[in-house]
């Protein structure tokens, strides 16, 4: 991990598209990252060298208490907890990966950034 971490390729080619969806209907793009503490500074390089740019940002892993009406995760444990406790009664949104096939199941769920376009509602 750290800067030199690779990006998934759908999500360099969807991120502009979904800053200018969400500036268009109004919504905004907020970051909820589980990282520690000691890997903070290493992955604002990371998305600032990416061009990943958040006006809000929240590093904790109880994403359950950030203010938020949408969740995209791909831990199972993380979308599990905000689907229950979520402050704002938000949607867990279930990122696809080999690892968490059974939130797959049980959540809505993308392979990419853009599917969300066509599933978060105004």
């Amino acid at each position: 991990f750290g800067p030199d971490a690779n990006v998934i390729p759908s999500v360099l080619e969807d991120w502009p598209k979904l800053k200018e969806w969400a500036k268009e209907n109004g919504h905004e793009l907020i970051l909820v990252s589980a990282q520690r503490e000691h890997c903070k500074e290493l992955t604002d390089e990371w998305l600032k060298m990416w061009g990943f740019d958040f006006k809000e940002k929240h590093y904790t892993h109880k994403k359950h208490l950030v203010d938020v009406d949408v969740l995209v995760d791909d831990s199972p444990s993380k979308l599990g907890r905000f689907k229950k406790q979520s402050i704002t009664g938000g949607v867990p949104i279930c990122f696809r990966q080999t690892w968490n096939t059974k939130s797959q199941k049980s959540k809505i769920t993308i392979d990419r950034l853009s599917d969300i376009m066509s599933i978060v509602f105004e």
